[in-house]
């Protein structure tokens, strides 16, 4: 009887602490929301950013970085001219003109700061790795 009571209590504290953890209102991690265009005009591709978004979502959503075949679209945030450290890497498949959106996310050492400089790179990446277009684009991190 004393080892089944044991094991009732045991299960109820369980079912309790997971319940508590689920309720638990993590703190959201910032990320950047990018869209960038790329077009082809008279052979020559290019790249401009369209814009660039400040944003937080939850932890277990934020990216920890992608990787994609050449070619590739890619992009990071570079803070306080590196002394802040590097984003992780966000890549597309580059599938040709259109419209690229790519969310950058941040090491849990390494996020922006009120006022911070964020310099974002994007690149298009040709199928032999060479950077083919780029733009860059400077945020205050607020």
């Amino acid at each position: 009887m004393r080892k089944k009571t044991t094991v009732i209590c045991i299960s109820i504290l369980a079912i309790a602490l997971f319940f508590t953890c689920a309720c638990i209102d993590m703190e959201e991690v910032p990320v950047i929301n990018l869209k960038a265009e790329v077009s082809v005009a008279d052979e020559k591709t290019i790249l401009e950013i369209v814009s660039a978004e400040q944003d937080t979502i939850s932890p277990l959503k934020s990216p920890k970085g992608t990787s994609a075949n050449f070619p590739s679209v890619d992009a990071k945030a570079i803070i306080n001219y590196g002394h802040g450290g590097v984003s992780y890497w966000a890549a597309k498949e580059y599938t040709g003109e259109g419209t690229y959106e790519l969310l950058i996310g941040f090491d849990k050492d390494r996020v922006p700061k009120k006022d911070d400089v964020v310099k974002i790179l994007v690149r298009v990446i040709g199928g032999n790795g060479k950077a083919i277009a780029g733009d860059t684009y400077i945020l205050i991190w607020e």
